[in-house]
């Protein structure tokens, strides 16, 4: 039994090879290609955001600011009100300020705040001078063991004899000194 001879291809109608591949070789080409660069800017974003992360680590390493929100909170809420004691001020009662003043502030606080209460004092009597003053926030930027720095926002009303009340605010950085386990406010600086 002879079997059948493959029937004659028109050599019009059989693609060439290497012009059918040609098309393909290019599409494989500029995929790998794309895919490379993909792959290299994903590298390297990765590792910007692996070193951004280390950076982060090691300031909230020495900041606690950053990390310990109960000591945070303490902290805040000892100097506001600590700034609200020494500056609401009545006239009838100098005492309670100076007390607060004493209880309050420590170094370089306690002599700038003497030299700024000490015109308040000799003029209040006449004046009949009431201050009330209300942290209304704070921000802790830095708590480094016993010592943080904070940024505080004040609301302030006074009262004079016979006069309308008068509105204020002050925005003061205050540095707090941690002194036999309570903070103690240590400096006062007006922005």
């Amino acid at each position: 039994m002879e079997l059948p001879e493959p029937a004659a291809r028109d050599a019009a109608d059989e693609p060439d090879d290497e012009d059918e591949r040609a098309p393909r070789r290019d599409f494989s080409t500029r995929l790998s290609v794309i895919l490379l660069v993909v792959a290299v800017l994903l590298a390297g974003g990765g590792l910007a955001l692996w070193l951004r992360a280390n950076a982060i680590d090691d300031r909230a390493g020495t900041n606690t600011a950053l990390v310990d929100v109960s000591e945070t909170v303490d902290l805040t809420g000892t100097v506001k009100d600590g700034l609200e004691r020494i500056f609401s001020f009545n006239y009838q009662n100098t005492d309670a300020t100076a007390q607060a003043a004493k209880e309050v502030l420590t170094g370089d606080a306690a002599t700038q705040y003497d030299a700024l209460i000490g015109q308040v004092r000799e003029q209040a009597p006449a004046q009949q001078l009431v201050l009330t003053s209300k942290a209304v926030a704070a921000g802790v930027s830095v708590l480094e063991g016993d010592r943080a720095t904070l940024l505080v926002f004040l609301n302030q009303t006074s009262t004079r004899a016979g006069g309308q009340p008068t509105y204020g605010g002050a925005q003061l950085t205050v540095t707090a000194q941690r002194v036999d386990g309570v903070w103690r406010i240590a400096s006062l600086q007006p922005r």
